[in-house]
């Protein structure tokens, strides 16, 4: 029976052996060893910082160190910042209107899903992609170490929507197109 506070508990993002906790309530993002998640809030190798305001966000902290974190505030998501070990900011990104949802792809490329398209991490910059139309919006996304692409769900219209139609996009890290 091990529960982590949270005000108001958001995304929890596994890799590289580490677990982040994203606090939607507070804006606290929490990363652990995921072999100690089972000690609780008290585990080792505990890693805290806040995001600039509170939000429905997400983190994932790479191999290397650096935590890929969302930005935004209880109205709007606007993008993804990526901090050092430290915590310095090493770089970020304002053009991923409702920002939600992450995958990791090979080579510890991460895609985060957008209202207009994809915001990639990758090779210490972020780069954006496009959606082929003006409404398509990404939130799922699932992906795999072991392939450059990653798989999302895709919102094309209004229409669509209430067709209940089912649209997926597939998002090459690696040439940067979806």
């Amino acid at each position: 029976d091990v529960t982590f506070p949270a005000e108001r508990p958001g995304h929890v993002v596994v890799h590289a052996g580490r677990t982040v906790l994203f606090d939607d309530g507070t804006g606290t993002v929490l990363s652990l060893d995921s072999s100690s998640v089972s000690a609780g809030p008290d585990a080792g190798h505990v890693r805290g910082l806040t995001a600039s305001t509170p939000h429905h966000g997400v983190g994932v902290e790479l191999s290397d160190g650096i935590l890929l974190v969302s930005e935004g505030d209880t109205e709007q998501r606007s993008g993804v910042r990526a901090l050092d070990a430290d915590g310095h900011e090493l770089a970020s990104s304002t053009q991923c209107p409702g920002v939600h949802g992450e995958a990791v792809a090979a080579n510890e490329s991460v895609v985060f899903g957008c209202e207009d398209g994809a915001l990639v991490w990758a090779d210490g910059g972020f780069t954006k992609i496009a959606s082929p139309d003006a409404d398509g919006r990404l939130g799922t996304l699932v992906g795999s170490d072991a392939s450059d692409v990653i798989l999302a769900d895709y919102t094309a219209t209004e229409r669509t929507l209430a067709e209940g139609t089912s649209l997926v996009a597939l998002i090459d890290t690696r040439a940067a197109t979806m």
